[in-house]
């Protein structure tokens, strides 16, 4: 563009000067033709007549190439206007055409900029619902640690009470042993059964002492798994099945405490029977009646031994589910840690969206400046859309990529993924 029309004849002399030669060749060859005509017709002897009628006929000529010339030039004349005129209004449209793109232009960093605030808004607010998550779970994961911390103490606990309780079962059996050893031997001394029976009925006293070391067990556990509970519900869905085994336990508790209360009745009715029984038994001394009741305290005793036993043998059950669900739970929640990662994943890809935008703004501010120097040399678009391969970092970019410009993908384009 130079900035004004091209004007056909006045740019073009000889072109001019071609239709003004043209048309004198057409007068001169008819004045030629029609001179003699004109002196035939005219007085020959008359020179003065010849010249006028000579003079006339150049007018004529003259006149002629002047009405053609104005005509052939009056009928340029207004073509090139009309050239001008289409010329001018095409340059307005498009000099306008050019001004709303360079408006849009101008336009495109701005709506590149926006919509990377809204891939940072997203971005920041992805990470703090992340960030949140991955909090609630280290806090569910310590207290889960300081759970199962907690009923592995109380499994070695309970292991120890087991020993202890074995051992005092088994003097209380070495103890009726010697008892009915005694019994045999009765005859010789009646003191000396009343002295070993009052022995005995100290050492059954002395089980009122286990019965309250396992009642204040009892209430450890009722409290650990109170405990249990309330951390089952602040981790929802995910500590519903450790809320189960806390309930067991608690029920055990309970069981644990009527168990014991019956066990201390029973000691205290067994102890009270035999000291109400033993004045009797050292002053008739009866050996069949003090033999009976012997037996009665064995199978009291036996009694007793199979309840410790049982309620020993359940809680090492108890306490090893509870052990084994905590272990899952923890478990779960390692898992569940390493699944967030998937949020570093989405950070890259938007990183990835965000500097793509910045590559098209930079094309558009590169073409504004282009346009409004009416010049149109500017990197192609198509050049930065491939090099953005070179940024992408996982396998699933190069694939999107492909698809969209439908190149093919090597199976070994860089796979990886940068995780925190």
């Amino acid at each position: 563009m130079n900035g004004r029309p091209s004007m056909g004849l006045f740019d073009k002399p000889w072109l001019a000067f071609a239709i003004s030669l043209a048309v004198a060749l057409i007068a001169g060859a008819a004045t030629w033709a029609l001179n003699p005509w004109f002196i035939e017709v005219t007085q020959p002897e008359n020179r003065l007549a010849t010249a006028i009628g000579m003079g006339l006929g150049a007018l004529f000529v003259l006149a002629a190439y002047y009405y053609l010339l104005r005509f052939a030039v009056r009928r340029m004349f207004r073509h090139e206007v009309a050239v001008a005129y289409s010329w001018a209004a095409a340059r307005d449209s498009t000099l306008a055409i050019l001004d709303k793109i360079g408006a849009d232009q101008r336009a495109l960093p701005r709506f590149a900029e926006l919509m990377n605030g809204h891939l940072d808004a997203a971005n920041q607010a992805n990470e703090a619902g992340v960030l949140q998550i991955l909090d609630a779970l280290q806090q569910v994961r310590g207290q889960s640690e300081s759970l199962l911390d907690t009923l592995r103490q109380q499994e070695a606990r309970t292991g120890q009470v087991a020993e202890e309780q074995a051992r005092r079962l088994e003097h209380n059996a070495f103890t009726l042993k010697e008892l009915a050893d005694y019994q045999a031997r009765r005859t010789a001394q009646i003191a000396e059964d009343g002295q070993r029976i009052a022995e005995v009925l100290g050492q059954v006293k002395q089980l009122g002492g286990l019965t309250r070391i396992i009642r204040e067990i009892a209430k450890q556990t009722n409290l650990l798994a109170l405990n249990a509970a309330i951390e089952a519900a602040r981790a929802g869905e995910a500590g519903r099945g450790f809320a189960v085994v806390a309930d067991e336990v608690r029920k055990l508790s309970q069981q644990t405490e009527s168990a014991t209360q019956e066990i201390d009745h029973a000691i205290a009715a067994m102890t009270e029977h035999v000291e109400q029984n033993l004045s009797i038994i050292v002053s008739s001394a009866r050996s069949d009646e003090e033999t009976r009741q012997v037996q009665a305290i064995a199978d009291d005793l036996g009694g007793m031994n199979s309840a410790f036993e049982e309620v020993g043998n359940y809680l090492a059950r108890v306490v090893q589910e509870s052990h084994g669900a905590m272990h899952a739970i923890h478990e779960n929640i390692l898992n569940a840690l390493g699944q967030m990662q998937f949020q570093d994943v989405s950070r890259q890809q938007i990183e990835q969206v965000r500097f793509a935008l910045d590559q098209l703004a930079e094309h558009a501010r590169q073409v504004s400046s282009a346009l409004e120097a009416h010049n149109a040399d500017w990197p192609a678009l198509e050049d930065k859309i491939e090099g953005l391969k070179a940024g992408y970092v996982m396998h699933t970019q190069h694939v999107t990529h492909g698809q969209v410009t439908g190149q093919a993908v090597q199976q070994d384009s860089r796979p990886a993924i940068e995780l925190f």
